[in-house]
Formats: structure tokens, C-alpha cells, sequence
């Protein structure tokens, strides 16, 4: 499978943590000479990335991704596709550079990841000999830069279909010059890895249901927790108890909206946690 990229411009106005990136495609001549055809970007395209898309750092397939599709559409020529970014520290580490770099005034390109449907594909001359096939297929010309795709003399191909579209990616250089960043929304998470506390604790409990599943996986082979280990483990019982003893107290200053039941059962976990805590140690 072949690789192909296509650059975008970032614009309009976006919600948290989103980026939102308007493609300059569809009869724009690329550096390489690639030219999408009005219609290129089909509907099937569209739906399968935003289902299934990831939103990467130059084209870096072996990476895990920095954020997924929101949705995507066509502006006339301009593929838009809005997309937000993941919450772990990598993901907002791109998302603050794009951010810091256009407030700065430099550009952000991005670039997409897709296959086109090549037996569609075409190959020509120059430019003229492009745009005389496309005229004669009834394609509307009023999509394509005709000036520039006109004056150029190698060698270009004319993409009448994108099979494919898997990610996007931000680069540091596009094939589409005019390709610029507009805007990316700030993250308005808690926290300076840009979570919030909801987030910290969904991460934190799923983090440790995984270490659990991994110790029963081991002492079913013979295997047990080493020394090594059980301040880890001694220190997650110690801060787990801390929190629920500061939600105790929180549930006892409104003691008008809790039952004295609750209260009490909250502060017997608060003792549960504190005592298995302390028999790790």
C-alpha cells in the first residue's frame, strides 16, 4: 500500500481540546504535482475515517495516536475535518506546541495518510495536459487552480478517487504551501497533564485493574507479588485511604444532605483501607 499525503490549513471555531483542519485539496496542484479532482474525497472516505481515523505526528504509524475524528464534511473545495485531542501528556504536548508555534506566527501544516483507488488514478505530461483531460470529462473547472496547474511542466497526477483515509498528521513541512494553521483550542482539564480529576482516577482505577489481572495471570503459573513491588502497592492502599478519609469528611460537613448510615459507611472504608495499608508495609 502506498502512502500518499495531502496538507491542510487549520480554521473556524473550535470547542475544548479540538483542532479543527480545512483541506486545501480538491484541484489544488501539490508541490509534487498531485491533484485531487473535485469529487476525490468521497462521502465513504469521510465516514470511514471518522469511525475508524486517528489524528497522528508525522505519519508515525508504529506511534500511538495523539487524538481521533470528531466528524468530517466538505466546504466546496476544502475537506474540514474537526478532531480532538487525547488527554495523556504526549497528545497536549502536541496540541501546546501547534498552539504556541501559531501564536508566534508560524505555521502549522498537517497531512493526511490515505489510499487512492488506483485504477482511477492518471498520469500526464504537464499541467495543461490535466486540465484539457479533466475539461473533457465534464469535471467543473471552476474547482481546479487552473493558473497554477497550467503553468506547471512535469510530470502530475490526477487522484479522481481516495479509496481510503486513514489519519492525519501534523508536519513540520506539507506539499500544500498555502496549508496554515488557524486555530487550536486550549484543554481546559484540571491538572498540568491537562486531565481532570475524573479522568485521573478513571486512568488510575484502570491502571490498577490491569496490575490486579496481571498478578492473578502470574500466581496461576506459580508466580508471586516480589519485595520489590509492595511499596507500590502499600503506597496505592495509603493514598486511596487519604481520599476516602477527605471524602468522609467532606460527606460529614453536610451532614443536613447524608445519612448518618452513609457517613458510617464511609468512614469503615476509610479504616479498611487504612489497616490493609498498614499489614503491606
Amino acid at each position: 500500500m502506498e502512502k500518499k499525503t495531502a496538507e491542510f490549513q487549520a480554521a473556524a471555531t473550535l470547542k475544548d481540546n479540538q483542532i479543527e483542519v480545512t483541506a486545501s485539496t480538491e484541484g489544488t496542484l501539490l508541490r509534487d504535482g498531485y491533484v485531487f479532482a473535485p469529487g476525490a474525497w468521497t462521502k465513504n472516505a469521510q465516514r470511514s475515517f471518522s469511525k475508524d481515523g486517528a489524528i497522528l505526528v508525522g505519519h508515525d504509524w508504529d506511534d500511538l495516536p495523539i487524538g481521533f475524528p470528531v466528524s468530517s464534511r466538505m466546504e466546496g473545495s476544502d475537506l474540514v475535518s474537526v478532531a480532538q485531542f487525547h488527554t495523556d501528556e504526549v497528545a497536549q504536548r502536541a496540541r501546546t506546541i501547534a498552539k504556541e508555534r501559531m501564536e508566534a506566527g508560524l505555521s502549522v501544516s498537517v497531512s493526511v495518510g490515505f489510499m487512492p483507488a488506483y485504477e482511477k488514478d492518471s498520469y500526464f505530461g504537464n499541467g495543461a495536459d490535466l486540465l484539457s483531460a479533466a475539461e473533457g470529462e465534464g469535471m467543473d473547472m471552476s474547482r481546479f487552480d487552473t493558473k497554477a496547474i497550467r503553468a506547471y511542466k512535469y510530470g502530475v497526477q490526477l487522484c479522481r478517487e481516495v479509496a481510503e483515509w486513514f489519519e492525519w498528521s501534523i508536519v513540520l513541512v506539507g506539499r500544500n504551501q498555502l496549508a496554515k494553521a488557524r486555530q487550536v483550542h486550549d484543554f481546559s482539564g484540571e491538572s498540568a497533564h491537562g486531565l481532570t480529576l475524573r479522568e485521573h482516577l478513571e486512568f488510575s482505577l484502570g491502571g490498577i485493574e490491569r496490575a490486579f489481572a496481571i498478578e492473578r495471570e502470574r500466581q496461576a503459573k506459580g508466580r508471586h507479588i516480589s519485595q520489590e513491588h509492595r511499596p507500590t502497592i502499600a503506597q496505592i492502599h495509603l493514598v486511596t485511604s487519604q481520599m476516602l478519609e477527605s471524602f468522609a469528611q467532606d460527606d460529614e460537613s453536610a451532614l443536613d444532605t447524608q445519612t448518618d448510615s452513609a457517613l458510617e459507611e464511609l468512614r469503615q472504608r476509610a479504616l479498611m483501607h487504612r489497616a490493609a495499608a498498614s499489614l503491606m508495609r
